[in-house]
């Protein structure tokens, strides 16, 4: 009989993301910030898909997902 797998909560998860993610989050926040006073929807759509698609690869609990998804963006992260 196999141990009980340790359960990751979410939050937990994207925490672990949000640190492997940080030049994509530089770069997201250095876009907002340079005309911060008039942002607007898709102001930063470029660098905001980039962070997103980090997150989603970081997150997910499937080697192989974080592989195929990254093979298939052109092993941009």
């Amino acid at each position: 009989m196999q141990p009980p797998k340790a359960t990751v909560r979410p939050i937990q998860r994207f925490a672990s993301a949000v640190s492997k993610c940080s030049v994509e989050s530089a770069a997201y926040g250095k876009c907002i910030l340079a005309d911060y006073n008039s942002v607007h929807k898709d102001m930063c759509v470029k660098e905001f898909m980039r962070l997103k698609d980090c997150y989603m690869v970081c997150i997910s609990p499937r080697p192989l997902f974080r592989y195929l998804y990254h093979f298939l963006k052109g092993g941009q992260s």
